[in-house]
């Protein structure tokens, strides 16, 4: 994951990121915390849960679509690193507590009520 990342810093104009899997031997978490690991191009992400930590890196991100249920670790990231989403889609298809189970379309239903 660490070259990955190393690859996409590289890439200034990205403006979409899709990460559909990952590998378990790859942490994504540990190859974002590095100082350079920061995309202010990218404005749309379409992500697995497991791939949530990307929301971190992505300072002017507006869109978030993930391809999964979220966990309550990627639940936790939206809420603190999420602050500028425009729209977020397939947070949650089920009731299972922490966004109180809604399929929400923008980061104003982001907060508990």
């Amino acid at each position: 994951m660490a070259k990955f990342v190393d690859c996409l810093v590289r890439l200034p104009n990205l403006k979409t990121l899709e990460v559909l899997k990952v590998s378990s031997r790859a942490p994504v978490s540990k190859a974002l915390k590095r100082k350079h690991a920061v995309f202010p191009s990218i404005r749309a992400l379409r992500i697995t849960y497991t791939c949530h930590h990307f929301i971190r890196n992505c300072p002017n991100l507006e869109d978030v679509t993930f391809t999964a249920p979220l966990d309550s670790h990627a639940r936790a990231t939206i809420r603190s690193h999420g602050k500028g989403l425009k729209r977020v889609v397939g947070v949650d298809s089920y009731p299972s507590g922490g966004l109180d189970g809604e399929l929400v379309n923008n980061s104003s239903s982001l907060t508990d009520p």
